[in-house]
C-alpha cells in the first residue's frame, strides 16, 4: 500500500525530532566525557594589597600582613582550565578604609566568568597599618652576581632616592639597590633603566616601601677596583676663639678600566673651607678623580669629622724675680721694676697642665747702656698656647 503525503510529512517530523535528540545526546556526551568539569589548585597564590594610595593620602601605610599567599581551588571545564594562566586568578585585599593598627580584612578572589572558586584556605588576613613617613637614602648599583665586583657607573640620573612607607619599615631602609645583570655590563658603556629596591643593613629587601623615582637611569661599564691613598686639604682651621681639628680617611676605593687604574696610587680632595664650621660635625669630602676613574660605592660619600674646641683662658701673675734678662752687657747690674700678668689662651687640656713655673717671660737688654729703660716683655714658650703680657713693657734699670 502506497504511503500518503500526510504520513510522509509525519515521518519527516519524527526524523527531525530524533535527530535533535541524538545531537543533544552527543553534545552531552562530549561535554561531560571529553570536556568534563574539573578543578585546579593554586597552592601559593600571592595576595595583592590594593588601594594603598588611598591609605597614604590619609597619612598611613601598610607595615605587615599576617600572610602573603593562600591556597585556592577553582572549578571549571577542562578546556577552560587548560587555557587559564595564574594571572587570571587573583587574590586581593583592599586597604582603602583601613585604620591605624591591626585590621582584619577580607581576601577577594577574582576569576574569569567561566571559572568559579571552589575553596580558599583563608577568607581574611590581618593587615597592620602605621603612620606614613619618608626619608632620602643613597643608591648603590650592584651586580646580581655576588661573585663579581661592583659595576663602574659612569653616569647616573640620581644619587639618592626618596623612600616612603610605614615608619618602622622606612627606619630600616639603609640604601636603595640598583640591580644590574652582570652578563649585560661589558667594557663598553651601556645605558640601563633600573628599578630601585629598598634594602636594610643586612642586605634584605623591604616590602611595602615605595621608592621615588621609580626608575633610575644608569650608564655602566665592567671594570676593576683599587685602594689608593687620600690626601685631604683644609683651610681656616683656627680662629681667635676656637680651634678645629679633623679626623679624615687616609685611603679610598676607586674603580675604572684596568689601564686607567694602573698608574694611580693617590688622590687629593678639593680644599675644604672650615670657616663656617662652628660646632663638631661631619663635613663632605670631594675627591679630585682623573678622567675615567670613579669612586667605589663605599667611598662615594666620603666625610671627615671636624671637632671644634673653644679656647679658654688662664692668668698668671709673674713677679720681677721670674722675668729673665737676656743680652745684658758684661759689667752691668740689671734690675726690673714691677711685675706682669700673663694671660694664657688655649685648650682646656693644655691649660690644666700649665703652671706658673712653666711660663718664661724675658726682656732683651742687648745694646742697652746704663740707665733706666722701658723694654718689651716677651714670652719664650714655644707651644700651642697663645700668650699676652700686661703691661707689655717693664722698667729695666741697668747700673
Amino acid at each position: 500500500m502506497a504511503k500518503t503525503p500526510k504520513f510522509k510529512k509525519e515521518l519527516n517530523k519524527m526524523n527531525l525530532v530524533l535527530s535533535i535528540l541524538i545531537a543533544l545526546a552527543l553534545w552531552v556526551f562530549v561535554v561531560y566525557n571529553t570536556n568534563p568539569t574539573t578543578t585546579e589548585t593554586y597552592r601559593e597564590l600571592p595576595i595583592t594589597i590594593t588601594n594603598e594610595e588611598n591609605l597614604m593620602n590619609n597619612g598611613l601605610a601598610v607595615s605587615a600582613v599576617s600572610q602573603s599567599t593562600l591556597r585556592v581551588v577553582v572549578e571549571g571545564r577542562r578546556v577552560d582550565l587548560q587555557n587559564l594562566s595564574e594571572s587570571d586568578v587573583r587574590a586581593t585585599v583592599d586597604v582603602a578604609d583601613a585604620g591605624k593598627g591591626r585590621n582584619l580584612l577580607a581576601v577577594h578572589i577574582t576569576t574569569p566568568n567561566n571559572i568559579t572558586v571552589k575553596t580558599q584556605s583563608v577568607n581574611s588576613i590581618e593587615v597592620t597599618v602605621e603612620d606614613l613617613v619618608t626619608k632620602t637614602v643613597e643608591t648603590k648599583p650592584i651586580f646580581d652576581d655576588e661573585t663579581k665586583s661592583e659595576p663602574v657607573v659612569t653616569e647616573q640620573s640620581v644619587d639618592e632616592v626618596e623612600v616612603r612607607g610605614a615608619a618602622s619599615l622606612v627606619e630600616r631602609v639603609a640604601y636603595a639597590k640598583l640591580p644590574l645583570h652582570s652578563d649585560e655590563v661589558i667594557q663598553e658603556e651601556k645605558t640601563f633603566e633600573v628599578k630601585p629596591v629598598p634594602i636594610d643593613r643586612q642586605g634584605n629587601e623591604i616590602s611595602f616601601v615605595d621608592v621615588n623615582p621609580s626608575t633610575v637611569t644608569v650608564k655602566a661599564i665592567d671594570g676593576e677596583m683599587k685602594t689608593v691613598n687620600l690626601t685631604v686639604h683644609v683651610s681656616n682651621a683656627e680662629t681667635d676663639d676656637f680651634i678645629r681639628t679633623y679626623d679624615a680617611p687616609t685611603t679610598m676605593k676607586v674603580k675604572g678600566l684596568p689601564d686607567d687604574l694602573a698608574d694611580l696610587d693617590s688622590v687629593e680632595t678639593e680644599t675644604v673651607d672650615l670657616s663656617n664650621v662652628n660646632s663638631t660635625q661631619e663635613v663632605d669630602l670631594t675627591p679630585i678623580l682623573p678622567k675615567g676613574i670613579y669612586a667605589a660605592d663605599e667611598s662615594r660619600f666620603l666625610k671627615m669629622t671636624v671637632t671644634v674646641e673653644y679656647f679658654e683662658t688662664k692668668t698668671f701673675d709673674i713677679p720681677a724675680s721670674q722675668i729673665k734678662i737676656v743680652g745684658k752687657a758684661q759689667g752691668l747690674k740689671a734690675t726690673i721694676d714691677g711685675s706682669v700678668t700673663v694671660t694664657a689662651k688655649g685648650l682646656r687640656k693644655d691649660l690644666d697642665a700649665l703652671t706658673e713655673s712653666a711660663i718664661h717671660v724675658t726682656v732683651n737688654a742687648a745694646d742697652l747702656d746704663a740707665g733706666t729703660h722701658e723694654v718689651e716683655a716677651e714670652i719664650a714658650n714655644r707651644d700651642d698656647i697663645r700668650y699676652t703680657v700686661s703691661p707689655s713693657t717693664v722698667r729695666l734699670v741697668l747700673e
